[in-house]
């Protein structure tokens, strides 16, 4: 077992898009933040953090906080060495040092998506589902082609993720943000792109994301407004 010393979960709720969920497990030696762009009702043990006005859409601005951890986690406490991240849809169900068990061989963690292994396909859907303009993904889906990455190369589903804040994970954070900063938003088309760009693996965390014995995730979003 891992230390809890210098590990904090996060979680990004911007425009009120989701409910703050209390863990169903609270352990006191940990820090829970959410980084929020207004005040939310006051739930424990969570520690609300007002984000910077500086994005010119909810959705970057809740990705922003998001991929870059070790930037916005790192100033409210430097030399921070883990951090669980999930989204304001998900609620804890367990203890957050459990999750030091799900990085074994990488410095990330996060779960495997349960019905699909190809980028390419996920942003198919992205565009065919109105997530995102289809002018803006095909423009990404060409690039990452011409570049040379594969099919069929393992996709992520980004709702949680467990991380080491080592060099190479601040590093993954930054390049990761450049491809969503470009271009599509939905984080998910360009974590396993980074991944492969730069020669970074990550640990599996068990379980489907969608029904999972360390956490809930809520069908649906469940914030007053859309």
């Amino acid at each position: 077992m891992e230390s809890s010393n210098g590990f904090v979960v996060y979680t990004v709720i911007i425009d009120r898009f989701d409910v703050l969920k209390p863990p169903q497990v609270v352990n006191p030696n940990i820090e829970y933040f959410c980084f929020s762009d207004e005040p939310l009702p006051k739930v424990q043990p969570w520690k609300q953090v007002a984000t910077a006005p500086s994005f010119s859409t909810p959705r970057c601005l809740a990705r922003n906080y998001k991929i870059l951890a070790h930037r916005h986690i790192e100033f409210l406490r430097p030399n921070i060495g883990y951090s669980l991240y999930h989204d304001g849809r998900i609620q804890l169900k367990i203890d957050p040092m459990e999750a030091f068990r799900w990085l074994k061989e990488h410095d990330m963690a996060v779960c495997e998506h349960p019905t699909d292994d190809c980028l390419y396909d996920e942003g198919r859907k992205v565009w065919g589902w109105r997530l995102d303009d289809r002018e803006v993904v095909n423009r990404q889906m060409l690039r990452y082609r011409a570049e040379g990455y594969p099919k069929r190369n393992g996709l992520a589903a980004t709702a949680v993720i467990m991380r080491r804040h080592t060099e190479a994970v601040q590093r993954f954070n930054n390049y990761w943000w450049v491809e969503v900063a470009c271009h599509s938003v939905r984080d998910q088309l360009s974590f396993n792109y980074v991944c492969w760009l730069l020669g970074m693996d990550y640990d599996v965390i068990p379980g489907n994301v969608f029904r999972n014995p360390s956490f809930v995730y809520a069908e649906s979003h469940s914030g007053g407004r859309r």
